[in-house]
């Protein structure tokens, strides 16, 4: 994000992102709620649940980073996705949540 970002600035930044990803989703047939600064959404009838949300990491030279961590808690098994496998993630919330 760069050097000597604030929190609000990041907070915000944060916020922008969820609220477009919560539309992608929502094409896909993925019903979301953004409480705060956590994407989630839930399908009661398999007992499954999924949360997104950004950690953010700040390097000693100022820098900032958001990695974003998707989790999602269903019967066939609990399953965490960070930055690296962001893409898998997203795939997987739409496999399981969508219509």
């Amino acid at each position: 994000m760069g050097a000597g970002v604030s929190d609000k600035v990041v907070n915000q930044q944060y916020h922008k992102t969820l609220k477009r990803i919560a539309g992608e989703l929502e094409k896909s047939g993925v019903a979301s709620e953004l409480r705060e600064l956590t994407l989630m959404g839930n399908n009661s009838k398999r007992d499954a649940f999924w949360s997104l949300r950004f950690r953010t990491i700040r390097a000693s030279n100022g820098e900032t980073a958001g990695l974003p961590e998707i989790q999602i808690w269903h019967p066939e098994g609990d399953q965490r996705f960070e930055y690296e496998r962001y893409a898998q993630g997203i795939s997987e919330i739409k496999r399981i949540f969508g219509c």
